[in-house]
């Protein structure tokens, strides 16, 4: 199956509801019901902790970096102690923690030589993105999209 993770529920739906249209019933929206030839939007929790009970994905599409959400109050309490302490929250805190998601969302994909598809152009263009790029190593980067890739897959 494909797999596509996305946190913000607004556009989970919205993302869930668009692809339905396209390929029907072969979508599905936090399910572990699903077939080889399904995809799967959910989310970074869900995938974390039920990865292990789906499918082999060949395919991981992440839109956004899981950098954790200053609206959780644990997390901002975190990062104000950081801010007390004057000292830099987000590669103290928020970084390793985006970076230890990541790792952990793609241990199944990796048994699997599957690909992860990374959206988020900030590991192009922040300076943290080497940091995000080399804790997922091996990896090939690409600036462009292969339209003609996506045709095995989706059939």
């Amino acid at each position: 199956p494909i797999v596509i993770i996305i946190d913000d529920m607004p556009l989970q739906t919205q993302i869930t509801s668009i692809l339905a249209g396209y390929f029907g019933s072969r979508v599905q929206l936090n399910s572990l019901n699903i077939g080889q030839n399904n995809i799967l939007v959910c989310g970074l929790h869900f995938w974390l902790t039920y990865q292990i009970q789906l499918p082999p994905s060949q395919l991981l599409i992440m839109p956004t970096l899981p950098i954790p959400s200053l609206e959780n109050p644990i997390i901002s309490a975190q990062v104000s102690y950081y801010k007390n302490q004057k000292k830099d929250w987000f590669r103290l805190y928020l970084l390793p923690s985006a970076i230890k998601s990541l790792q952990k969302t793609t241990i199944s994909l990796r048994k699997n030589q599957g690909v992860l598809a990374l959206l988020d152009n900030r590991v192009n263009y922040r300076s943290y993105g080497t940091a995000i790029l080399q804790a997922l190593e091996p990896y090939a980067k690409i600036s462009y999209l292969d339209l003609d890739w996506g045709d095995g897959v989706m059939r």
